[in-house]
């Protein structure tokens, strides 16, 4: 299907043309894409610029319950997002000044979060639509997810659908000039000094990963260290992660005071936090989960082994809850579940 379909570079005027179709308002509009293309940060741009057109509500379905009906998760996304105030959803109609647009964010995560496959979201929101329709308020309906799940959904007919395509070596060639103007004092400052970001050089299996706008971004930090993608011919995408990661916790223990361990005893220790991370998301991943308890990450650090033996006042605070600190986990509640 797609082999057929004109690929095209205006989506902004797209959407706003396909948000004024008639259709608009009897089934949502569909934006597929892979992992780091930008959905998420594609809806947060819509959300500003679609004002004062219209009114504008995000959702992210990670973070409301996928049983409610459409409306109550609307509701329960505006509570969250107005730091917990309540309002019905006929006393939130009255509250639109303008047509309504309702960005659902993430579908796929739906799968991921419980672990069950909401193939019939899409005809939910659709019937939740056209009742719209009948009680003379009209929603439209705009819906994200990545495509490995939308095989498996119920999709309306004749529905717009639109998948961002990856970036090619123009888009990257941009993307990477506006870094370097961005950063050309950092890469003067380090000492020897970097050279400027550049994918050249780097290996066939780099320049894939470059594909996606996210894991350009996350190239471009992992080179900014002494360009290390010069010489990195192999790294693929869990190879870039596990040096961003490792990275991370270098900078991490160095705001510590090492000076007085060796450079063994140093390397030991960013071990054992990867040692920690890497339980951490295993307890997530178990659970099926976006989120792990402290106290459970530290039962967990014990039966690894992974719990500190120093003495001191440190000790009043858990190694999870330091874990938890450095890695700037966001620690609040949502609908009465916890989540990290």
């Amino acid at each position: 299907i797609w082999n057929d379909v004109e690929i095209k570079n205006d989506i902004g005027t797209f959407l706003g043309a396909s948000l004024d179709c008639p259709a608009a308002v009897e089934m949502p509009i569909l934006i597929l894409g892979l992992p780091g293309s930008g959905k998420s940060f594609l809806a947060h741009m819509l959300s500003a610029v679609l004002l004062p057109q219209y009114d504008v509500i995000r959702v992210t379905l990670r973070d409301v319950d996928p049983d409610l009906d459409i409306y109550d998760q609307i509701v329960e996304s505006v509570k969250q997002q107005t730091h917990g105030r309540a309002i019905s959803w006929p006393d939130l109609v009255t509250q639109f000044k303008a047509p309504v647009v309702v960005l659902f964010d993430g579908y796929d995560e739906l799968l991921q979060t419980t672990g069950r496959a909401f193939t019939g979201f899409l005809r939910k929101l659709e019937t939740f639509q056209r009742g719209q329709i009948a009680l003379g308020r009209p929603i439209r309906a705009i819906v994200t997810s990545r495509p490995n799940l939308i095989g498996k959904a119920y999709i309306p007919s004749d529905s717009t659908v639109i998948r961002l395509e990856a970036f090619d070596e123009p888009r990257q060639r941009e993307w990477i000039n506006v870094w370097n103007r961005a950063n050309a004092a950092y890469f003067r400052d380090q000492k020897p000094p970097a050279e400027p970001f550049e994918l050249s050089h780097a290996s066939a299996e780099v320049r894939v990963l470059a594909e996606q706008p996210l894991l350009l971004f996350m190239l471009a930090l992992y080179d900014a260290r002494g360009n290390p993608l010069s010489g990195a011919h192999d790294l693929n995408r869990t190879g870039l992660y596990a040096n961003l990661v490792r990275d991370f916790v270098i900078r991490e223990q160095a705001k510590a005071n090492l000076d007085n361990l060796t450079p063994m005893q140093q390397r030991e220790l960013v071990e054992v936090e990867i040692m920690r991370l890497s339980v951490a998301a295993i307890g997530m991943f178990n659970r099926r989960s976006f989120y792990i308890s402290a106290s459970a990450l530290d039962s967990a650090f014990k039966v690894f082994g992974l719990s500190s033996t120093e003495a001191g006042l440190d000790n009043l605070v858990s190694e999870a809850e330091r874990l938890l600190g450095r890695f700037f986990f966001v620690v609040r509640l949502r609908s009465g579940r916890q989540s990290l």
